[in-house]
């Protein structure tokens, strides 16, 4: 018997309790919002900022994903003068957190952050304002959402380039040196082509190429780069005299092959101007291995 009415008792309070409790969205703040940087991974974001209050949308063949956050501001106790009027205070121990202000969108291509931006979304007020005053507060949130968005976004994303311009030398087999230029094309989100011509063998010979590039790595301020394609290679087999340069005897060959290639592209605080390193393998009868740099200016 004593033991019904003391279930009947915790019940109660319970359900008391339950009614009495209020619940609101996962939020961040300014403190959180300062910890992004871009580069971060799904992982790390997470770990600093918490989930997401939603996944907004992901696209397999661009490999984006963009996640989105509700943000809201701090509230600190103001305090009064002797008259009772109230004086804002910009910092206190005692703090609560404001309304919903916006929504923050995370954008991450290839699973690191790109760039982040308040969204446009209309926020619902407390059922108490006036229609008078939701619409005032929803104007004025808009253009402030706007201005905020415009300003992040244009600060945030890097600036796209769609083509690339660069010099580079060689030095391979025999050492046949190489100097020559390359141009290079986007023509998908990840990928590129590019075409090169220069000269082989210290000035007498022609050398040429076409390759397609694919961005593997990206950090920070280097990018890891893989170029498949076809080349060509070749040399001087007979009459030549390394002391007199004399190559009135000789018999230039060259031979195409698959050329395959690995890069490391370094940025640097020029916008558009990179520094790279190379090194590769051209097959066929006279190919052979191949290290280089080269500058590259991309626009």
């Amino acid at each position: 018997m004593m033991t019904n009415r003391l279930f009947l008792i915790l019940s109660f309070c319970l359900s008391f309790s339950t009614g009495c409790v209020s619940f609101n969205t996962p939020f961040i703040d300014v403190d959180e919002t300062l910890q992004l940087e871009e580069g971060l991974s799904i992982q790390e974001t997470k770990a600093r900022l918490g989930a997401p209050l939603v996944v907004q949308s992901g696209n397999n063949s661009s490999n984006e994903v963009i996640w989105i956050y509700e943000v809201r501001t701090i509230e600190v106790q103001s305090g009064k003068s002797s008259k009772g009027d109230i004086i804002p205070n910009k910092t206190h121990g005692i703090i609560q957190h404001d309304k919903p202000i916006h929504r923050l969108s995370i954008t991450f291509v290839g699973g690191k952050v790109t760039s982040w931006g308040a969204t446009v979304k209309e926020l619902v007020e407390n059922d108490n304002d006036s229609e008078k005053d939701k619409d005032d507060k929803d104007s004025t949130r808009n253009e402030e959402t706007n201005g905020n968005a415009e300003s992040e976004n244009h600060s945030k994303k890097s600036k796209v380039f769609n083509h690339s311009l660069q010099g580079i030398f060689n030095m391979g087999k025999y050492e046949n040196a190489t100097f020559g230029l390359r141009y290079e094309k986007r023509i998908k989100k990840d990928l590129w082509i590019g075409g090169q011509a220069g000269m082989h063998d210290w000035g007498s010979g022609i050398w040429l190429g076409f390759y397609a590039i694919k961005p593997l790595m990206k950090k920070r301020f280097f990018t890891f780069h893989q170029l498949v394609g076809l080349s060509n290679w070749g040399r001087y087999l007979e009459g030549f005299y390394e002391d007199e340069w004399d190559y009135s005897d000789s018999d230039y060959q060259d031979s195409w092959g698959l050329m395959l290639e690995e890069r490391l592209q370094f940025s640097t605080p020029i916008s558009g101007l990179n520094i790279d390193l190379h090194a590769g393998l051209v097959t066929g009868e006279f190919g052979g291995g191949y290290v280089g740099s080269g500058i590259a200016y991309s626009f």
